[in-house]
């Protein structure tokens, strides 16, 4: 997957686009990784087209302060830039408070939501270690000073039927931005009220989780399809947080299957 730094929406942004058939999907990239992470699932996703990219502030975009409702706002003028419409917005991790912001606020914009491992109610379930970045100015200050530490222990403990690809990219990438990102976690007590899953958003979703996910855990995956009135629950068991990388075959299957039928799902059926 070829990728490239170029401006979009008003930031500097790294994205891999692919202009092929069908309703565009936006891929969003899941922190600490880099969009690169969405390599396997993107070699699996045919002649469709699709974009790869990196929030403002994350993976290998440019350094800048960011919280949910302004990378929502630019993801938003991304797709006015591009001349898309309306898109399948598959967004994991960090994404997952992004995308509901969209949901929230330009719903019209959204063919379907794909969400994935990140908070998306308020409060979110999540680990100790997690709940404490969030709460702890402390803590965010002393863990942004060893980024390669920080990354490389996310990327130990968020993958089980896999291995991340070359994951010295990933702490290339965050040495001088993490405690920007770090940052975005600090806004979750203030943005995540007014954003969370509620049966005011009626777009289509997938709630596509792993099941041994350490950071943000799978009872998140069946709080956030129970507030949405049109959702589909899939828990991949044995795969780890980063499900799109952990276990691609699996999570390109299930997202190829929503975005060529998910009008044909029956909603809000569910399934574990």
């Amino acid at each position: 997957m070829d990728w490239q730094l170029a401006s979009l929406g008003g930031a500097r942004v790294a994205l891999a686009r692919h202009d092929g058939d069908g309703e565009p999907m936006v891929l969003v990239g899941a922190w600490p990784q880099t969009l690169e992470a969405w390599a396997r699932v993107w070699e699996r996703l045919g002649d469709r087209t699709r974009l790869a990219l990196d929030l403002p502030g994350f993976g290998h975009s440019a350094p800048v302060p960011t919280t949910p409702s302004s990378c929502g706002a630019f993801l938003v003028a991304a797709l006015d830039e591009l001349g898309w419409d309306r898109v399948h917005l598959v967004a994991p991790d960090v994404g997952v408070p992004v995308a509901l912001w969209v949901a929230h606020h330009h719903p019209e914009r959204l063919h379907s939501l794909v969400l994935s491992d990140g908070p998306g109610t308020w409060p979110p379930s999540l680990s100790r270690d997690l709940g404490w970045m969030v709460r702890s100015r402390l803590l965010r200050w002393l863990l942004g000073l060893d980024p390669a530490r920080f990354v490389n222990t996310a990327m130990g403990r968020g993958y089980v039927a896999g291995a991340p690809d070359a994951p010295e990219r990933s702490v290339a990438a965050y040495r001088d931005k993490l405690p920007h990102t770090l940052g975005f976690l600090a806004s979750y007590p203030t943005e995540l009220p007014r954003i969370a899953a509620s049966a005011s958003i009626l777009t289509p979703t997938l709630v596509l989780w792993g099941g041994d996910d350490v950071f943000v855990p799978a009872d998140n995956a069946h709080a956030i399809a129970d507030a949405l009135p049109h959702s589909r629950r899939v828990v991949l068991e044995g795969v780890g947080h980063f499900s799109h990388d952990d276990a691609p075959d699996a999570y390109a299957r299930e997202l190829v299957a929503w975005v060529d039928g998910h009008v044909a799902h029956e909603l809000p059926g569910q399934t574990a």
